[in-house]
């Protein structure tokens, strides 16, 4: 029997990743995370 969250993450890790990474360049761009463009931290990512 499989364990009782496995399997129910759904999009939640990568929408966790997009955030901290969001984070992260609003931190180092000095901005707010809402202040940002998807291709910033698009940017970032592939860095």
């Amino acid at each position: 029997m499989r364990g009782w969250s496995e399997g129910r993450t759904g999009n939640s890790v990568p929408m966790g990743e997009a955030a901290g990474l969001a984070a992260a360049v609003s931190v180092k761009k000095n901005l707010m995370p809402h202040e940002l463009k998807w291709r910033e931290i698009k940017a970032f990512a592939r860095s």
